[in-house]
C-alpha cells in the first residue's frame, strides 16, 4: 500500500499482538452455540481455527464457552500473563477441554510457554490435566526454523499454527463471512506471498533486498538453511539499535582440545549509514589466556594470512574486540559457495593459528 493511499481495512492499523488476540477471541466467540445460529459461515471458519490449534482432525463440533484474556498464572519467578485462555465443550459427550494460546506477531518465542503450561496445570489438578489442557503457538509474523524448532522440541501437546498455516487457514472464505475476517486475510495473504516472492529469489541465489527488512534478513538465513549451508547452526537472533542492525546465525562448536570451545557465527550485519556487510566472527570460551589485546591481533593477523595465502579470497577487513574473541572478518557476498567455503576456511584458518599458539 503506498503512503498516500487511505485503507479501509482495520488491520492495516491495528498491527500489535493485542490486536490480534482482539481479532481471534472476536472469532472464536462464533465457534459458540449462540455464533453457530448468528452466522454459520463465520461459525465454520471458527471452527477450523480452533480444531487447527486443538490439534483435533474429527467431524466434531468445538464448542468455546468461555473465553479470558490476560489470564494471571503463578511461575517460579514470579507471575506471567496468558494471551487467552478458552474453556471449550465437546459436543459429543460433553468433554470440558482448555487451550492456552500464545500470540505472536512478530517477536519471538521467549521459552515461556512450557512454564505457563506447567502453571496452569498446577493451578489446579482436579480441573486440569495433560489430558485436556492444549497449548497452540499461533505467529503471523515470520517464524524463523530455529525458533520453529525451539517450540517443536519442548512437547508434542503443543500446536503451531505460521504465516502459512493462517493463510491457507483463512483462504477462500465465503462470501457470507464477516468482513473483519476478510480485512485480517487479506493482510495475511499480502505478508506471505510477500514472503514467498523474496524467499523464492534467495533460493535461487538471488541476494536482493536482503537488507530492505528484518523479515528478509531471516529468510536469508532460513535460505542458507534449505542450502545446507547452515544445518548444523542452532541459533538466530536479531539485534536493532540506533543506526545499527544485526542478525546472528551460530553456532558450530570446534573442538580444538578438551577445554577449548569455540564457536564460529555467521552474522549480517547494517548499518544505515555505511556499508552493509557480512562477517564471520569467531567467539571463544577457553582456558587458554587470551585476553591480551597483543596475542588477539597476532591470531587475528595469522588467520586473515592464512586465508589469503591459501584461498585468495578478498578481505574488506579485519578487528579483534573485546566482545568478538578473536575478532572476525568482512566478505562479500556473492554466492552460496563463497559463504560456505568461507566459513569452512576461516575455522581452519582458527585452529591452524591456535594450535601455533599451544
Amino acid at each position: 500500500m503506498e503512503d498516500n493511499m487511505i485503507s479501509h481495512n482495520l488491520f492495516h492499523y491495528a498491527t500489535s499482538e493485542l490486536s490480534q488476540d482482539a481479532f481471534f477471541c472476536w472469532l472464536l466467540s462464533y465457534s459458540s452455540k449462540e455464533g453457530k445460529m448468528l452466522n454459520y459461515d463465520t461459525f465454520s471458519l471458527s471452527q477450523k481455527f480452533l480444531k487447527a490449534m486443538l490439534g483435533k482432525k474429527d467431524q466434531f463440533e468445538y464448542f468455546v464457552t468461555y473465553i479470558r484474556t490476560q489470564k494471571i498464572v503463578l511461575l517460579n519467578k514470579g507471575k506471567g500473563r496468558l494471551d487467552i485462555f478458552l474453556t471449550i465443550e465437546k459436543s459429543i459427550n460433553k468433554e470440558k477441554l482448555y487451550l492456552i494460546i500464545e500470540d505472536k506477531v512478530s517477536s519471538l518465542e521467549h521459552h515461556q510457554i512450557y512454564p505457563y503450561y506447567q502453571a496452569v496445570l498446577y493451578e489446579d489438578s482436579t480441573l486440569y490435566n495433560n489430558d485436556n489442557l492444549f497449548i497452540s503457538f499461533v505467529k503471523s509474523g515470520y517464524m524463523n526454523k530455529w525458533e520453529r524448532n525451539v517450540i517443536n522440541n519442548k512437547n508434542s501437546k503443543y500446536t503451531i499454527l505460521t504465516l502459512k498455516d493462517l493463510y491457507y487457514l483463512f483462504q477462500g472464505t465465503s462470501e457470507n463471512i464477516l468482513d473483519y475476517v476478510k480485512d485480517y486475510y487479506q493482510i495475511i495473504k499480502e505478508n506471505y506471498e510477500y514472503q514467498e516472492t523474496i524467499y523464492s529469489a534467495l533460493l535461487k541465489g538471488n541476494f536482493i533486498n536482503i537488507y530492505d527488512h528484518e523479515v528478509n534478513a531471516y529468510l536469508f538465513f532460513d535460505s542458507l538453511y534449505e542450502h545446507q549451508i547452515l544445518h548444523d547452526f542452532i541459533w538466530c537472533g536479531h539485534v536493532s539499535k540506533n543506526n545499527f542492525e544485526c542478525l546472528t546465525w551460530n553456532k558450530r562448536k570446534i573442538k580444538t582440545k578438551p577445554e577449548d570451545e569455540v564457536s564460529t557465527y555467521l552474522q549480517l550485519e547494517v548499518h544505515h549509514l555505511k556499508k552493509k556487510k557480512v562477517r564471520i566472527m569467531i567467539r571463544m570460551n577457553t582456558s587458554t589466556d587470551f585476553d591480551s589485546i597483543k596475542l588477539k591481533t597476532e591470531m587475528n593477523q595469522n588467520m586473515i594470512k592464512y586465508l589469503n595465502y591459501e584461498y585468495n579470497y578478498k578481505i574488506i577487513g579485519s578487528r579483534q574486540g573485546k566482545s568478538l574473541g578473536i575478532g572476525f572478518i568482512d566478505f562479500e557476498l556473492d554466492n552460496w559457495k563463497h559463504i560456505k567455503n568461507t566459513i569452512s576456511d576461516f575455522e581452519k584458518a582458527y585452529i591452524r593459528s591456535i594450535e601455533k599458539r599451544l
